[in-house]
This record gives C-alpha cells, sequence and structure tokens, in this order.
C-alpha cells in the first residue's frame, strides 16, 4: 500500500517539476523539454526541480505570513496544469517504465519501519510548524540554537504534512534516493561514455559491499534518513552537481549559457540543504575559468536573487546570513553574542574535525577514530576500496594519459576533503564525497582488458542486475517482512507530549526525564531550556525574540 502512494507521490512531483521546467524554458526562449545538462536529460530531474520550487515558493510566502493556507498550495500545484500543453511531448518505454517502478516500489519499501530521528523531535517539526502557523519570526534561533540552521527541507517538508501524519515528508527523502538510481540507470543504459559507466559500477559494488564488513556493514555509502534529516538528499545532491562539474570540466567543450544555469539553481538548492554545499562555488570558478561564455553577469541574478532571499532568511533568524560563520554576523536587537563563535566551535568539536594549525595527521586520526563509528566504517570502507580496486585492476587497463582538467578535478577533490576534515567530518555528512572518490577513482583506468567482457557491459547482463540488487539491500531487510502492518496505510505520528508552563517564556517538556525535556516535537512554544532573561516584542506585525 506504502509503495503504491510513493509512486503516486513521484509521479506527482515528476509532472510538477515538468510544468515547472516548461515555464523555465518559456522564460529563455527554448521549445523542446527533450533538453540535457552535461549529456544527461534533464527530465531525471524534474522531482528535484518540483522540490526546489516549493522550497522557495514557501521561503518567500513566509515573509509575509504562515504557508498553511489553500492559496498557497493552489500556487504550489499550479505548474502541473502546464503539462496539458506538452503532453503529446512524453515518451513512454515499456521496459524502462516497468523498471523504474520496480525501483520506486522497492524504495518506497522502507516506509514499513521508518520513524523519527531524535532531531525531528528536538527542533525540525517545531520549525516546521512555525513556518505552517507564523510569517518568519525575527531571532528565532534565541528559542532554540539549531533554529540557525535551518535547511530548506524545512520548507519543503512544512507543504507535506498531512494533520498529524508524517508520511509524505518521508517520501520527500525518497525522492532522492530514487533520482540516484534513475540516474546511474540511464547511464548504464543509454550513456554512450564508457568511463561514465565505470563511474557507476563503481558506484553500485561500493553500495553493494555496503551491506558487509565490521558491525555487520556500512561503508559510508548512503542510507535512507529517518524523518527530521537529510544527510542523504545533501549526499546524492552534492555528487549530482560535482558529476555535472566533471563533464562540463573534463569530457565536454561547450556549455550554453542556459546549461549553465541549471547547474547554478543546481548548487544553490545543494546549499541551501546543508552549508558545505558552499564549496561546490570552488568547482563552479573552475568552469567560470575553461568558458569565456558563462562570464556575463545576468546569468547569475536569477540564483542569486534566490540566494540573496535565502541569506536574509538566514540574517532574520539568527543575526548572520550565513550561520554560524561568525564573519558574517551584523548587529541587531536579537543578535546573540558569541553564539556563533560558540556553536562553530561545539560542531567542530563535537565531530572531531581536524585543527591543521595545532595538530599532525596522525593525532587526528587517533582523535577521529576514537568515535567507533568512525573508526569501524572507516575499516569498511578500506576493505571496500581493496575489494573494487582489485576488480579495476584484474578487468581495466591503467590510463596513461591525463590532461590539465583531469589533474584539476583530482586537485578539486583533494581541497573538498580537506575543507570536510576541518568542518564537521562526521561519515553521514560525507555521503556525497564518499560517491565521488569513485569519479576520481575511474580517471585512472581505461578500457577492458578482456573482450566478453565488453559484450557483457553492452548488453548490461551484468549491470542491470547489479542495479536492481542494490536497490533491494538499500531499505532494511525488516522492510520485506510479511507482516499486516505492513501492507496496510503507515500512519507516522509524534507522540502525545504534555507541557508544563515556564516562569519565564513559553513551556518545557512534564518530565521528570532530563533527557526528555530536549524533545519538544509540535509545540512552537516550548523550550529546550528554560531562559528567564528572553524577551519576545513586535516589530511592524513581526515578532522579535531576544536576550536582555
Amino acid at each position: 500500500m506504502n509503495s503504491i502512494i510513493y509512486i503516486f507521490f513521484y509521479l506527482f512531483l515528476y509532472f510538477l517539476g515538468r510544468g515547472v521546467f516548461t515555464l523555465f524554458t518559456n522564460l529563455y526562449g527554448l521549445k523542446s523539454l527533450n533538453y540535457k545538462i552535461a549529456s544527461i536529460p534533464i527530465n531525471i530531474f524534474y522531482p528535484i526541480i518540483s522540490l526546489f520550487y516549493i522550497g522557495n515558493l514557501i521561503l518567500v510566502f513566509n515573509f509575509f505570513t504562515g504557508t498553511n493556507k489553500t492559496f498557497i498550495y493552489l500556487i504550489g500545484v499550479f505548474p502541473i496544469l502546464l503539462n496539458f500543453s506538452n503532453m503529446y511531448k512524453l515518451s513512454y518505454k515499456v521496459i524502462d517504465n516497468v523498471i523504474k517502478f520496480i525501483i520506486l516500489f522497492i524504495v518506497g519499501l522502507s516506509t514499513n519501519t521508518i520513524t523519527f530521528h531524535q532531531d525531528a523531535a528536538s527542533y525540525h517539526l517545531a520549525y516546521q510548524n512555525f513556518i505552517r502557523s507564523e510569517k518568519i519570526v525575527l531571532g528565532m534561533s534565541n528559542l532554540h540554537i539549531r533554529y540557525g540552521f535551518s535547511s530548506i527541507s524545512e520548507y519543503i517538508n512544512s507543504f507535506f504534512w498531512l494533520e498529524n501524519n508524517f508520511l509524505l515528508v518521508h517520501f520527500v527523502n525518497l525522492i532522492f534516493v530514487t533520482v540516484y538510481y534513475f540516474l546511474l540507470f540511464w547511464i548504464l543504459k543509454y550513456s554512450d561514455d564508457s568511463k561514465l559507466k565505470l563511474f557507476s559500477i563503481l558506484v553500485l559494488f561500493y553500495g553493494l559491499l555496503d551491506n558487509f564488513g565490521l558491525e555487520g556493514g556500512k561503508n559510508g555509502y548512503f542510507e535512507i534518513d529517518l524523518i527530521g534529516k537529510q544527510d542523504s538528499a545533501f549526499g546524492i545532491m552534492y555528487l549530482a552537481t560535482n558529476l555535472f562539474i566533471y563533464l562540463y570540466l573534463i569530457k565536454l567543450k561547450t556549455i550554453s549559457k542556459f546549461e549553465f544555469s541549471v547547474l547554478l539553481f543546481f548548487t544553490l538548492f545543494t546549499i541551501q540543504l546543508k552549508l558545505f554545499g558552499f564549496t561546490l562555488l570552488i568547482g563552479i570558478l573552475l568552469l567560470i575559468t575553461k568558458y569565456e561564455n558563462i562570464r556575463k553577469i545576468k546569468i547569475y541574478l536569477p540564483p542569486f536573487i534566490i540566494g540573496l532571499i535565502w541569506s536574509l532568511k538566514n540574517f532574520l533568524i539568527s543575526s548572520c546570513f550565513i550561520f554560524p560563520i561568525e564573519i558574517t554576523c551584523f548587529n541587531s536587537k536579537w543578535l546573540n553574542n558569541d553564539a556563533a563563535k560558540i556553536q562553530s566551535l561545539e560542531l567542530r568539536t563535537f565531530h572531531n574535525s581536524y585543527d591543521f594549525l595545532n595538530e599532525t595527521p596522525i593525532s587526528f586520526y587517533i582523535n577521529w577514530t576514537s568515535r567507533y563509528i568512525n573508526f569501524y566504517m572507516l575499516i569498511n570502507f578500506l576493505l571496500s576500496l581493496l575489494i573494487i580496486l582489485f576488480i579495476l585492476i584484474t578487468f581495466f587497463k591503467f590510463n596513461k594519459k591525463y590532461s590539465r582538467y583531469n589533474l584539476l578535478f583530482i586537485f578539486y577533490f583533494l581541497v573538498l576533503v580537506f575543507m570536510f576534515l576541518i568542518s564537521a567530518p562526521t561519515i553521514r555528512f560525507g555521503y556525497g564525497l564518499f560517491l565521488m572518490f569513485f569519479l576520481i577513482l575511474q580517471l585512472f583506468f581505461e578500457e577492458k582488458r578482456l573482450k566478453k567482457l565488453k559484450n557483457y557491459f553492452s548488453k548490461q547482463i551484468i549491470t542491470m542486475p547489479l542495479l536492481i540488487l542494490v536497490v533491494l539491500t538499500t531499505p532494511l531487510a525488516v522492510n520485506y517482512e510479511l507482516k499486516l502492518e505492513n501492507i496496510q496505510l503507515k500512519k507516522i505520528s509524534p507522540p502525545e507530549i504534555t507541557y508544563t508552563k515556564n516562569e519565564g517564556y513559553g513551556y518545557r517538556v512534564n518530565s521528570l526525564n532530563l533527557n526528555d525535556l530536549q524533545f519538544c516535537w509540535l509545540n512552537i512554544e516550548c523550550l529546550p531550556k528554560q531562559k528567564n532573561n528572553l524577551e519576545e516584542s513586535y516589530f511592524r506585525n513581526y515578532k522579535i525574540f531576544y536576550f536582555k
């Protein structure tokens, strides 16, 4: 039942994204929807485009009103009507659609055992409730410091609440996983680029090996996120955007202004998902140095304007344009002095980041692997890498020719790794980099050693079963159990919580367990800890929270 509903959810977002893209191409004076970005059909990413559109639509409306309003939902779904003017341009490939529906059904099975991440209970759901019920609140991070990190996923997810059921919010996470596998499917079946196919095969082997190793597996391959997290969504977007950068930098000789505009929007969306997405701008700069035709200021205006709106939202919430980077914080009534600095230091300390000025690589390794999850997942990653290297060396020849752009992309990757290590190097934040590693690895190999192997790959005798096998291992095995609750409509709801009035502002969870106090769930007036010096006031009908 849940998988069937997910298939319809995917189709809704596909056609909504197609409508948004129709509108986008009309603005550029283009008539065809059979467009490609870096030789890859854009229609693979229609559901992602729809999520980008919904998230930023809600963002803009939230400056003026709470977004749980009928007219906002109507505007949100309006672009789907644009499909009726282009229905004849749809292509129907039976075998392809059968495989895609199998992938959709399998990914949808993850709903059977999905639940909330503890961060959803702590602040994600409350933030989404703020979006739905009130226009933007100034100084919101003074209620909960993590509000300052608000991702575009909060705005997207707030659009998909079903009263007290968060089923569709989980489906949003599944969209990114589905698009990832559809991308690999297209590459394996239709791409003429043998190196791109090799990359797809490598990440599939990597995904398969994720099920083996210490502690039962986990080697850094992404997983289906619990409700309230977007680590896999970010990792997949980070990989896809870097894949486009790789293709335009190394493989392709031209890039149109339209293609580059699409790439800029992908980059912006990744940044909105997680702060580390800013590192993609280094790759964008590399493309600007290669192509003269994309050095026109007007190309950058649409994503710049949306990015400016996003930064303004950050400032109104936290008094920082990019929280928690202290240099971007400016004085305001709701500025919490040193909050950004303290939060940045706390994150780097918690995630055992690399302090390259004060510690050696060896001491960093000892410190980082002191967290057991980092240790065993690193071991599993290295074991997976050894197996994949053995396969590569056995069946493929070494590449002896490297262009300057190959070397430049390798250097770019090393810079990304370094920036990851000095920021917040927890495994789940690095899914995109782990997958990107195999984009680097394939650069060192070229044609296959065995002629028969070429036939196997060209006929997809190996690749398609491998793809389906990896998709099957993506949901946890328990999701395949034949239980009555697994064939019924899933209801994913928060628990019933009682609250007690604080002496100062707001409420707190009514519990003697100190650990429970941080989990406010949906209550926007609940504070994880009492703040007696917190004040509430208004400025032109905008609520402000600040400290005396």
